[in-house]
Formats: C-alpha cells, structure tokens, sequence
C-alpha cells in the first residue's frame, strides 16, 4: 500500500510541476488547466477514453490509466 502524502507536500509538488510546465510551453498555466497537455508535455503520457469499457475488467475502483506515448521511429 502506498502511503498517503502530507498536504503541504502535495501542494508543493503541484506547485513544481506548474513551473514547469509554464517552462517547457512558455507560457503561463490558464485555467481550466488542459490536462491532457500537461501530462503529455510533462511525461510523454497520453490520455486514452476508454469509450469500450476496458478498465471496467481490470479490476474494482480502477478509474484511469496512463501509458507512455508511443513513439514512431525516425
């Protein structure tokens, strides 16, 4: 089990990954923040509907994955 993080440790968090992001797009974070964007600029990671109702076999509770972008060679 993982333990549960302190609110102020989140928050920090958040706050980093904010930063950076505004970093890599140049520009400020607007609201409501595009989190489909954010993940993919901050982690390579795609946001993937699960319109079929695939998660739903994984197991109880599962409400969203994410996967790693991939990539085409060049």
């Amino acid at each position: 089990m993982i333990p549960y993080l302190r609110r102020e440790l989140i928050r920090q968090y958040a706050i980093e990954a904010r930063g950076l992001y505004e970093k890599r797009v140049g520009r400020p974070v607007t609201y409501p923040l595009n989190v489909e964007d954010f993940f993919y600029v901050l982690f390579g990671l795609e946001t993937v509907y699960d319109t079929a109702g695939k998660l739903n076999q994984l197991g109880e509770g599962i409400i969203g994955c994410l996967f790693p972008v991939r990539r085409e060679p060049a």
